[in-house]
């Protein structure tokens, strides 16, 4: 017997959305032939699902995309940093690497990160051939100069515009593959192992597609109201902002877990606090401030709460955001020398939203004052606490040690130039790295931690990206996301027969 599994929906009746959902219009469904059968269905035309497909279609398997947006990428094309250890781009910039040096440092990169994980040390060894693998496709990547964290060596890997853009070779290579506009609603599951998807086009009509083997590569649930105020309560108290994707709302979450599928590490979603509101877009979108941690963080009581070097990190923000609203302090030669960048995505192909810090104040209409006593009035903060928080931190700049926080003060700037700013930061959910729980091969694991047969999942939607093994996260981690979709696309192929 066939069942039919429809996410956040009852088995009789209407769904939210007025559709009918009983057991005779999933009878219907069923009882009309498949509109395709492929070896391989993969939901998702990101980075990880394009991944999945070309590794699946190498391995021989036949594969169909189910991408709802109208073409593939996603975010793909905007993401120009990657992790990998023990590359030749690292050799060439003078720099000595390994699995075994990385595997030491993991802990401490990662603040607490877990090194002995199967998934950390499968991918740290094959981290070099995952950027190869990409090169294949074009481009190339140089290593960036940027420790980042207490590593030894540079593991940031930039991708050079040279040729085509990796990603959208894979888009030329896998659009006759895919069906764009085309939504997936729900999977299909006999015996129990999951055969076939049902989709719904741009119309509302639905049908279902047969296939041996299913990947969910979906992407994230920053976008969701939903998931990301159930896993971060703390965010209900602040707006609501977002530096992710569009269509990150999670649904490949609902299709897992309305098929049994576990999830994990839901709470682990990076909180940018390097970000503020978009001076052109509005709320909820959001700006990245380049050089925001040259600023003094305040709370609304003007007293300062971290070393500001901290925003910087992909997890800077989940500090931050136990203090609840908070503002960086400028004063005119820092704040001169800023640079506000939007998402790309936000805006081609007339703009990429990057603007000088005078133009974003202009737009904006920043708050700013002759004096930390009339900023203060202005951001309804104590004038005479900001006053003298800003005092003490020029004090320790003049010294050379932070003794609050710990602050390199050697590249700290004292805050002496009128007019003075103070900046809102934005509590952004950006990545998220909470999802399915997965075995080492990618196949989804249900609630009795057993293999759910013929579903694999990827990407953001894979909760492996944020276990305690990946402790505070990494810098780059779209190439977790790429590895993680040929992880699951090989194994894909291979329970298919190929």
């Amino acid at each position: 017997m066939v069942t039919l599994f429809l996410a956040c929906a009852a088995s009789t009746g209407a769904d939210s959305h007025g559709r009918d959902t009983s057991d005779h219009a999933q009878d219907n469904l069923l009882a009309s032939p498949p509109l395709a059968s492929t070896d391989v269905v993969i939901i998702g035309g990101g980075a990880s699902g394009l991944a999945a497909g070309r590794t699946a279609l190498d391995a021989g398997a036949t594969v169909i995309i189910i991408e709802r947006e109208s073409a593939l990428g996603g975010s793909a094309l905007y993401a120009g940093s990657y992790f990998a250890v023990g590359t030749p781009w690292q050799a060439e910039a003078g720099y000595t690497d390994s699995v075994e040096l990385a595997l030491q440092e993991w802990a401490t990169l990662t603040n607490g990160g877990d090194p002995s994980h199967p998934w950390v040390e499968n991918f740290l060894q094959d981290s070099a051939d995952n950027l190869e693998w990409m090169t294949t496709f074009g481009g190339d990547f140089a290593c960036s100069n940027e420790i980042m964290g207490p590593s030894s060596v540079p593991r940031t890997h930039n991708l050079q515009p040279i040729g085509p853009h990796p990603f959208t070779t894979l888009i030329e290579q896998l659009h006759t593959s895919a069906w764009t506009e085309t939504t997936a609603k729900s999977l299909l599951i006999e015996a129990g192992a999951v055969v076939g998807v049902v989709v719904e086009d741009a119309e509302g009509t639905q049908g279902w597609i047969a296939a041996q083997a299913t990947v969910v590569a979906t992407g994230g649930f920053a976008r969701s109201d939903r998931w990301v105020y159930e896993a971060l309560p703390a965010l209900k108290g602040l707006p609501r902002h977002v530096g992710a994707w569009h269509n990150a709302d999670g649904n490949g979450l609902d299709i897992i877990e309305a098929a049994g599928g576990r999830l994990e590490n839901m709470d682990n979603i990076a909180i940018y606090g390097h970000s503020t509101t978009d001076a052109l877009l509005g709320a909820p979108e959001t700006q990245l401030v380049l050089g925001i941690e040259e600023g003094v963080v305040v709370d609304q009581t003007g007293q300062r709460v971290m070393n500001e070097d901290g925003l910087r990190g992909v997890w800077g923000g989940r500090e931050a955001l136990q203090h609840g609203q908070l503002y960086a302090l400028y004063d005119e030669t820092i704040w001169s020398r800023l640079k506000i960048s939007g998402y790309g995505y936000n805006y081609m192909p007339v703009s990429d939203g990057s603007m000088s810090s005078a133009e974003f104040a202009k737009q904006s209409e920043l708050p700013q004052a002759m004096t930390f006593q009339e900023l203060g009035a202005a951001v309804g903060i104590d004038g005479a606490a900001l006053l003298q928080t800003v005092a003490d931190f020029n004090t320790m700049v003049d010294s050379g040690d932070d003794d609050d926080f710990g602050r390199d003060m050697g590249t700290a700037d004292a805050l002496r130039d009128a007019p003075f700013y103070a900046l809102p930061i934005a509590a952004a959910t950006g990545k998220s790295f909470g999802g399915a729980a997965l075995a080492t091969d990618g196949a989804v694991l249900d609630r009795d931690s057993q293999r759910i047969e013929g579903l694999f999942a990827a990407g953001e939607v894979a909760g492996i990206l944020g276990g305690e093994h990946i402790g505070m996260g990494i810098s780059g981690s779209i190439a977790a996301i790429v590895y993680t979709g040929r992880v699951a696309g090989e194994s894909a192929a291979r329970y298919a027969g190929h």
